[in-house]
């Protein structure tokens, strides 16, 4: 749990935006997303609200008083279901390398449906995209499960002092007294949520693992985010020069990074649409590894 409020408040904003962009994405999907896939992509972004939503938990003191194994169980199904579209993802690219039928991938992928991405992109080219997608939340799924359980081990050690110093404050006067009321003063400090510090030794070393792998996860969602920006930027440019010489809209436009012709004048790119969801994904990863700084 973080303990300074205008970071809490910064966080819970920053995973809320998360849950509403998931909520968001449930009602609605492009208009080639139907029948399993169009379960698919809204169980999937389903999931990625509920991961959300607990990370808001994580942050205040009524989390912390939450079941421990529902959450873990939650993430470890999120984890199994992203992972499962991975490597569902990774073998629909095997069997097809070399076609050319764009819509299948989409049939597999929900992260890259058809609202999202170019109309000239290359089904083994969206497959791939979708695939490392998936991946990366099925890390961010697994490592919520793990958080859970360290923040749940941190209090119930904290506990543990607390009932060790009671017991030594009934056995003598002074010295265990004195100790017991400072178990005390930690365990209503460790109850209020405020610190989560993990103790030193492996849980330490995983968290600091963790915190380098989220840094370059978001490093990653931006990336690809600002390039899609700059694609939308581009075509929009095109389309404003196009309207004021007079140019049908039809007429087709190279697709961004495919070398060779698209569909309308916009099927050269991804809608702005997509570039708001991956800097979704970018704000998740990057509230994560503030989280799993403070617990180091």
């Amino acid at each position: 749990m973080i303990a300074a409020p205008a970071l809490r408040w910064i966080l819970t904003l920053l995973f809320a935006w998360t849950v509403l962009h998931s909520l968001y994405r449930v009602l609605r999907a492009g208009p080639a997303v139907t029948g399993r896939a169009l379960i698919a992509h809204r169980a999937g972004e389903l999931l990625h609200a509920a991961l959300g939503l607990g990370m808001v938990a994580m942050l205040w003191p009524w989390g912390m008083e939450l079941p421990v194994a529902p959450q873990v169980a939650l993430y470890a199904l999120a984890a199994l279901w992203f992972l499962g579209r991975a490597t569902a993802a990774r073998l629909a690219r095997r069997r097809s390398e070399g076609a050319a039928d764009a819509t299948h991938g989409v049939d597999v992928l929900d992260e890259v449906d058809a609202s999202d991405t170019a109309v000239g992109a290359d089904a083994a080219g969206t497959r791939r995209a979708g695939q490392w997608y998936d991946t990366l939340h099925a890390v961010m799924a697994a490592a919520m499960a793990w958080m859970v359980v360290a923040m749940a081990d941190v209090m119930t050690g904290a506990a543990g002092h607390g009932q060790g110093g009671d017991a030594g404050m009934a056995g003598t006067p002074d010295a265990a007294g004195t100790a017991g009321m400072a178990g005390m003063a930690g365990m209503a400090h460790s109850g209020a949520g405020d610190d989560m510090t993990l103790p030193d030794g492996p849980s330490q070393a995983i968290a600091l693992g963790l915190v380098l792998v989220f840094v370059l996860m978001t490093c990653w969602w931006l990336s690809h985010a600002f390039d899609s920006a700059r694609a939308v930027v581009g075509v929009r440019a095109v389309v404003g020069v196009r309207a004021v010489v007079g140019v049908p809209a039809a007429v087709t436009v190279p697709a961004a990074g495919a070398g060779r012709t698209g569909g309308p004048a916009r099927a050269g790119v991804v809608a702005p649409s997509h570039v708001r969801h991956l800097a979704c994904h970018a704000g998740m990863a990057a509230g994560m590894a503030v989280m799993l700084v403070a617990m180091v």
